[in-house]
C-alpha cells in the first residue's frame, strides 16, 4: 500500500494485497494520517488477484455510520440442485474511525474480483466511483485441493450483483474514463477529479 498527500487531497494506493488480513490495520493507520484532507482517493487499479470480503468491510466501515446493504449474492447450486435460489445481501458495519470528506474510488482494467466487489459495494455506501472497464471476472471463487494431491482448482460457486440487481460483471464506474494508466505527463484519474465541481484544492506536495 502507498499513501500520498497532494495537497488537500489524500491518496491511498492499495497494491494488489486485498486477500491480506494485515490490510485492515494498515489501512486504518494509513487514513488516520490523512483525516485533515478534505477529499481522498482509494486506488484499487492494481488488484488483479481479488482478495475476501472480511478485507473488503474492514476498509467500507471507515466511511459509513450505520449498517450498508453493499452486494448481492446468488448461489447457482441451489437453483440447479435443490430448486429454490438463494439470494441473500450482504452488509457492512461501520468499523474503526470515520473519514468525513469525499471519497473517490478507482478501478481499471486490472481491479479484478474483490476490486470490483469494493467498486461496487463503495458506490452502494455513497462513494463516487470512477476509471475504465473493470476485469468483469464472473462472481466468486472457491478453492478445491484435489485428493490425493497438493493441487489446488478455483471453482466459480457463486453470483454477485449490486444491491440493485447488476451483474458485478457489468458494473461501470460513475465517472468514465477511456483510460486508466499513468504515463510520464499525468494520471487520468487525478485529472478527472480535478475537473469535478467539488474539485479538491492545488495539489501541491507528494508522498
Amino acid at each position: 500500500m502507498e499513501v500520498e498527500r497532494r495537497g488537500e487531497l489524500g491518496i491511498i494506493r492499495i497494491n494488489n494485497s486485498l486477500g491480506e488480513q494485515k490490510l485492515i490495520a494498515e489501512f486504518a493507520n494509513a487514513l488516520a494520517s490523512l483525516t485533515d484532507t478534505k477529499t481522498l482517493l482509494i486506488d484499487l487499479r492494481n488488484t488483479p488477484s481479488g482478495g475476501n470480503t472480511s478485507v473488503a468491510r474492514g476498509i467500507m466501515g471507515h466511511f459509513i455510520d450505520h449498517d450498508r446493504p453493499y452486494q448481492m449474492h446468488v448461489i447457482p447450486y441451489e437453483t440447479r440442485v435443490l430448486g429454490p435460489a438463494r439470494k441473500f445481501i450482504e452488509f457492512v458495519e461501520p468499523f474503526g474511525a470515520r473519514y468525513p470528506g469525499k471519497v473517490y474510488v478507482a478501478g481499471g482494467r486490472w481491479t479484478g474480483s474483490m476490486g470490483e466487489g469494493l467498486m461496487i459495494g463503495f458506490d452502494a455506501i455513497g462513494a463516487t466511483t470512477i476509471g475504465s472497464d473493470l476485469a468483469h471476472l464472473l462472481g466468486a471463487l472457491s478453492n478445491e485441493t484435489i485428493e490425493g494431491s497438493s493441487a489446488k482448482v478455483d471453482l466459480g460457486t457463486e453470483q454477485l450483483f449490486t444491491v440493485n440487481g447488476l451483474p458485478r460483471e457489468a458494473y461501470h464506474p460513475q465517472i468514465a474514463l477511456e483510460r486508466v494508466e499513468v504515463d510520464d505527463q499525468s494520471d487520468p484519474v487525478i485529472s478527472a477529479i480535478q475537473r469535478q465541481p467539488d474539485a479538491p484544492g492545488p495539489l501541491t506536495g507528494g508522498a
